[in-house]
């Protein structure tokens, strides 16, 4: 949406800003000034759908996947779960939403059986890619059932490069 219009004072400008305009022009304009204002929007536009695209192409591989994804936030709370994820753990995504990703994904040392620390939280702590060394943890998921699993980890960072979260790729490990 691109206003062209003779008013410019602030409540106007607020009204408009609240729709996400491409471009606010002020009568009397430039004709240089609209055209430039069409093909901006128009570019904003292109990128947008390839990003939804590129979003939905993404969403079907991740979630078609025969390994265990699971992403969580900076906080370690659980923002995804791919159907893999689901089999493993015992958790629905929608169960798991915003839940502790220790609470989701119950690790243990599958040598002594206790609890270690979690990954994803070793991460987050760190603020960088934690090495897991290729040993397996035994996942106890949510009904007991308890996978010999290997994983691997990877920081999410934002726009900055700052840590955002972390997804977490795991599969049952072999004897």
């Amino acid at each position: 949406m691109i206003y062209l219009t003779a008013f410019s004072d602030e409540e106007t400008l607020e009204r408009a800003r609240e729709t996400l305009p491409l471009a606010y022009l002020i009568k009397p304009f430039v004709r240089s000034d609209l055209r430039a204002a069409l093909e901006l929007a128009l570019f904003r536009q292109r990128v947008s759908r390839i990003a939804e695209q590129r979003g939905r192409w993404l969403d079907a591989v991740v979630q078609s996947m025969e390994d265990a994804v699971v992403t969580v936030d900076q906080q370690g709370r659980v923002t995804m779960l791919n159907p893999a994820a689901e089999g493993l753990t015992g958790w629905s995504q929608p169960d798991a939403l915003g839940k502790a990703v220790q609470e989701v994904m119950v690790v243990l040392d599958p040598e002594s059986r206790r609890s270690v620390l979690h990954p994803a939280v070793q991460m987050l702590r760190k603020g960088t890619s934690a090495d897991l060394g290729g040993r397996p943890f035994l996942l106890v998921s949510r009904n007991g059932h308890e996978h010999r699993i290997s994983d691997s980890a990877a920081m999410i960072r934002d726009e900055r490069g700052d840590p955002s979260g972390v997804v977490l790729v795991f599969r049952p490990a072999s004897a």
